[in-house]
C-alpha cells in the first residue's frame, strides 16, 4: 500500500510539474529560457531595424458552405520613398481553386512597441485602414490572442486567433545571420486556433480553422539579389 502511495504521489508531482511547465508560456510577459525575447514587446514594433514584417497565413472552412479558404497577409515596414512599407493580401477558394493577390503600398499610423498592435493606412485601389491588434480583456493584454482585419477588392477577414502552442524561437536563441552580411531576429507561431468570419467571391460566412504568424526583424536587404525559399508545416 506504501508503494502505491508514493507511487500515486510521484506521478501527481510530475503531472503537475508537467502542467506548470505548459502553462509558463501563455502569459505575460514571457521570455523563453536562453533567448534574448521577450513577449509581448518583441510582438511589437522595432524601431531601429530597417526591415521589419508580421505575416501570417490560415486555412479555414466555411460553416455555411464547406468550402476550404485559405489566405495569406503581411504588413512589411521597409520605408521607400513617402511609404513606410507595404502590405500583401491573398485569398484563395481552395475548392474552387481561385485565387486573388494584391500588394500595395501602405503607412502605419500606429505600430505599437510593446505589444502588437498595427494600424495601416492602404493608399491605393480603395483606401481604408486595417488592423491587427492584441486582444484585451480591460486593460489586460491577452497573451498571444489577436484580432485581425483586412479588405482587398475581391474579398476580407474578420478573424480572431487564439494560440494553441508556444512560439517556435529559430535557431534555438531567435537570432541568426541571413545572406552575407545581414542578420535576423525570427521566431513563429505555429499553430493558431482561427474564428470569425471570411469573404470571398461576395460571399461572407462564419469560418473555423488553424493559422500561422511569422515575424523577422533585422538588418537585412529584401533588394541585394540573395535568394532563399520559405514553407511552413503543421
Amino acid at each position: 500500500m506504501k508503494k502505491i502511495l508514493l507511487l500515486l504521489l510521484i506521478i501527481n508531482c510530475q503531472l503537475s510539474i508537467v502542467n506548470s511547465i505548459a502553462q509558463t508560456w501563455n502569459q505575460y510577459p514571457y521570455a523563453p529560457a536562453g533567448t534574448d525575447l521577450t513577449f509581448p514587446a518583441d510582438e511589437g514594433y522595432h524601431p531601429g531595424e530597417p526591415v521589419e514584417w508580421w505575416y501570417t497565413i490560415g486555412h479555414v472552412v466555411g460553416q455555411t458552405t464547406g468550402t476550404h479558404y485559405s489566405y495569406m497577409l503581411t504588413y512589411f515596414y521597409y520605408p521607400q520613398l513617402s511609404f513606410d512599407g507595404f502590405r500583401i493580401f491573398n485569398l484563395s477558394n481552395d475548392d474552387s481553386e481561385t485565387f486573388y493577390a494584391q500588394t500595395v503600398p501602405t503607412n502605419y499610423p500606429v505600430m505599437a512597441q510593446d505589444h502588437l498592435e498595427i494600424t495601416a493606412d492602404i493608399l491605393l485601389g480603395s483606401p481604408h485602414q486595417e488592423t491587427w491588434v492584441t486582444k484585451t480583456e480591460g486593460v489586460d493584454l491577452v497573451p498571444f490572442s489577436y484580432h485581425i482585419n483586412a479588405v482587398q477588392n475581391n474579398g476580407s477577414i474578420d478573424l480572431d486567433y487564439e494560440p494553441l502552442k508556444r512560439p517556435l524561437v529559430l535557431d534555438t536563441d531567435g537570432f541568426f545571420y541571413q545572406g552575407a552580411t545581414g542578420y535576423t531576429y525570427y521566431y513563429s507561431q505555429t499553430m493558431l486556433n482561427v474564428t470569425g468570419s471570411m469573404t470571398v467571391d461576395g460571399v461572407t460566412e462564419d469560418v473555423v480553422g488553424t493559422a500561422w504568424i511569422d515575424r523577422q526583424w533585422g538588418q537585412f536587404n529584401p533588394n541585394n539579389g540573395e535568394k532563399y525559399e520559405w514553407f511552413c508545416v503543421q
